[in-house]
């Protein structure tokens, strides 16, 4: 009879905590009407030796307005066209064209190595500007390349590892991103086939420094016990090899054009680039806000910013080419 009334009060305790849980769930909170006054958004990144540089000016939008044409919440982008952008390269002051073609403000002039860039935008009595540096270009010593194979999640895929030797130039912070730029297509063999890209915008590493930190074995990817963000934009500093040469090693999904049939063309393109300090505190927050947005439970992470009086980011780089393969 005692063990029959410890029981029912167990279980008595333990439903109640269940009960107080799923009754909170169920509240609603009225939200009201919540006005947030849409703000000047300017993103550019101007890369050095590129004949066109484009400034993307739009405007800020509201999670809690959802608006005409809107995809989960979210209204489409508002670009500003008829704002005046002036930018001056190295104390020459040039006013900006938009082209509704490229949705952006356009600057049709190479910039160079080290120039000083500031953009000020005036757009309804509102006021922007921002400032940045063009950095000098990485140095690379060597590129080799070997074919492998590696398993990931079970599967056996083959890869294109490279090593690629690079000589940091000063003892300064600096700041360097790999771009890899990829695609193939699948052309149709049958009639209830269809035509389709495939594209390779990342790479893999074993190395620390590229891998955020995280000692990632291409061979064991599902069991692991630490994870950190992972590197979606491939940046990296030069804090462990500043002043000194280094070898980053790090694998690419073999391109698949060059050896199936199937694929009747594709491309791979992969670049080093040296980015500037507030770009590359851009897409540390970027990279770690899509790794937390799966995530409900967290805090949100603040996008970082270096428009005064706006949002959005003004960055610079300067790339060499590593390797391109084309078919």
């Amino acid at each position: 009879m005692k063990q029959y009334i410890i029981k029912k009060r167990y279980i008595y305790l333990f439903v109640l905590p269940i009960f107080l849980v799923i009754s909170s769930c169920e509240s609603e909170t009225d939200m009201g009407n919540i006005a947030i006054e849409p703000r000047l958004v300017i993103n550019s990144t101007l890369g050095a030796g590129n004949d066109t540089c484009r400034i993307y000016l739009t405007e800020s939008r509201s999670i809690f307005r959802p608006g005409q044409g809107a995809y989960w919440g979210r209204d489409p982008y508002t670009y500003i066209t008829d704002a005046e952008v002036i930018l001056n390269v190295n104390n020459k002051q040039e006013k900006l064209t938009y082209s509704a073609k490229d949705s952006a403000y356009l600057y049709l002039k190479p910039l160079s190595v080290k120039g000083n860039i500031d953009v000020q935008v005036s757009h309804n009595n509102k006021r922007l500007n921002a400032s940045a540096i063009i950095p000098d270009s990485p140095q690379i010593l060597s590129v080799d390349t070997t074919t492998i194979y590696r398993t990931t999640s079970g599967i056996k895929k083959k890869y294109l590892r490279y090593d690629l030797k690079i000589k940091d130039k000063d003892q300064n912070d600096n700041f360097y991103r790999i771009k890899v730029d990829g695609a193939y297509h699948y052309q149709s063999s049958y009639w209830n086939e269809f035509e389709y890209w495939t594209y390779i915008t990342r790479f893999r590493s074993d190395d620390a420094i590229l891998n955020n930190g995280n000692p990632e074995n291409i061979d064991n990817d599902d069991l692991s016990i630490v994870t950190f963000p992972p590197n979606y934009y491939g940046i990296f500093t030069n804090t462990m090899f500043k002043g000194r040469e280094y070898i980053l090693k790090f694998y690419v999904e073999y391109p698949n054009f060059l050896y199936e049939e199937e694929y009747d063309r594709g491309y791979l393109n992969i670049t080093l680039q040296m980015i500037s300090s507030d770009l590359y505190k851009y897409y540390s927050s970027v990279q770690r806000s899509r790794y937390l947005d799966e995530y409900q439970m967290t805090e949100p992470v603040k996008i970082f910013s270096n428009i005064n009086n706006g949002l959005g980011i003004f960055g610079t780089y300067n790339e060499v080419l590593v390797m391109q393969l084309s078919k």
